[in-house]
């Protein structure tokens, strides 16, 4: 897996505990969310967030550095 889009609300909860499982693996993801950044835990303020709706720029941005 080179990378991860993950949906913050999940329909059983939420996803922070794979969020943790990637960083463990040093596997770069990034959070999709209709939330406000408000929204996610401090130890994941460093994770991007691209807000609903997705532009796919933007995603190839927050996960590879690739220009908008």
């Amino acid at each position: 897996m080179d990378g991860a889009l993950l949906d913050i609300r999940l329909w059983d909860g939420l996803v922070y505990p794979v969020a943790e499982a990637l960083r463990a693996r040093a596997i770069p993801f990034v959070f999709v969310s209709g939330f406000e950044p408000e929204f996610i835990p401090e130890r994941f303020q460093d994770v991007p967030l691209c807000m609903k709706p997705l532009d796919l720029g933007s995603i190839a941005a927050a996960l590879f550095g690739a220009p908008a």
